[in-house]
């Protein structure tokens, strides 16, 4: 089959997210038999890039013409929007798209997560427009309100465009009850299964690893929640004296972080920027994971492929897919930082449970393999009529 994958954002697979994710789908499918190519709605000249063939749409989704030059020469059996979110894209792709053409929308993030988190995002909007004076009880009740028709409306508009809409985690299905959704009706048109993963290279020695702890991700407070990151290693910095804290990433928040390890001495706290975080997987044992939400959380699978066990909390529903208390990782509840600290210290003190933790994540993450996550694709894939 001949599989398009669409994105509004240059293709880059070393920027993490969805870029990420759709470089791994594509790699999937061609592993499979298939034919695969992202389509960009940014400006720039057709690519080889990473082994991927990207073609570039333009700025403007009105602007239609090179897609419909695109999409005759391809001929997609399958085209795979990737931005799930955006209903007018969703329209443009079906509109363009062949009367044969299957059409999926990709969704990476879970429906509850404003909801979840609706404190903090309408306390962001508010300082952002100078209203801080006016109390988040006071307009909460409205802003929620309007969220949860709007994305009633969202979810029931897409559905009728699309042959099937994915979520990363069968338990956001279930979330989608809250805005009213009917999923009993849309059975069959509703999945939910993770992104896939390379899991056949061989994982370091545990005894090999250094007493490392790392974050890996973007610096930034409303979804990362680095401010809780730094109140944690504060905890952590005179207690375990032999250990080091590693940052790879980059965002708003690097000044604000390197500037509360200067205040309060926590001189083992080494940042590295943007980097590509596999060989820090390989020397670190242990992985902090402070995000208030997810999509999925990519890096969690990518730590303990390498044998890196995650502390995280039980923020969204989608880490029980990948963490299991005491079997391959620590879930911590939301937002108990005095937990975290306590779990950390008592997981460094155990070199044998740290050893057997880390063994059984790497057997683990096999359940997410390229061979293992595109059998559900492939069923999809028959069940909405695609053929080949």
């Amino acid at each position: 089959m001949n599989i398009c994958l669409v994105i509004n954002m240059p293709f880059d697979p070393s920027r993490g997210g969805v870029q990420n994710s759709t470089y791994k789908l594509v790699e999937m499918f061609e592993n499979a038999g298939h034919k695969a190519i992202v389509l960009s709605f940014t400006v720039g000249k057709s690519a080889n890039i990473d082994g991927v063939e990207v073609r570039y749409v333009g700025e403007k989704i009105a602007s239609s013409k090179l897609l419909v030059q695109i999409f005759n020469q391809f001929n997609p059996d399958v085209c795979i929007n990737q931005m799930g979110y955006q209903i007018g894209l969703t329209k443009l792709l079906r509109r363009m798209g062949s009367s044969k053409m299957k059409l999926i929308s990709h969704i990476h993030i879970n429906p509850l997560n404003f909801v979840q988190n609706s404190s903090e995002f309408i306390n962001s909007f508010l300082s952002n427009k100078h209203l801080s004076f006016i109390p988040v009880s006071l307009v909460s009740p409205l802003i929620l309100g309007y969220h949860r028709i709007k994305q009633y409306c969202s979810y029931r508009i897409t559905l009728h465009y699309v042959d099937a809409l994915i979520f990363l985690s069968p338990s956001f299905i279930q979330e989608l009850l809250f805005f009213g959704i009917d999923i009993h009706k849309y059975q069959g048109k509703i999945y939910g299964f993770p992104n896939p993963f390379q899991i056949d290279k061989p994982s370091p020695s545990f005894s090999r690893k250094e007493n490392c702890i790392l974050f890996v991700g973007r610096l930034n407070v409303l979804q990362k929640r680095t401010d809780l990151l730094m109140e944690i290693w504060n905890g952590l910095h005179d207690q375990l004296p032999d250990w080091k804290f590693w940052v790879v990433g980059d965002g708003p928040e690097m000044n604000n972080m390197k500037f509360f390890c200067e205040e309060n001495y926590l001189d083992r706290v080494k940042f590295f920027g943007f980097d590509n975080p596999v060989p820090y997987y390989k020397k670190a044992k242990i992985l902090h994971f402070t995000s208030a939400y997810e999509g999925f959380g990519n890096v969690l699978v990518e730590a303990q492929r390498d044998g890196v066990i995650p502390i995280l909390f039980d923020s969204y529903s989608a880490a029980k897919d990948i963490v299991q208390h005491g079997r391959n990782g620590i879930l911590i509840k939301p937002f108990d930082t005095e937990a975290f600290v306590n779990h950390t210290i008592r997981l460094t003190a155990n070199q044998q449970v740290l050893s057997r933790l880390s063994i059984q994540a790497q057997n683990d993450v096999h359940q997410f393999s390229y061979k293992n996550i595109f059998k559900k694709w492939d069923k999809l894939f028959y069940e909405i009529g695609c053929s080949g």
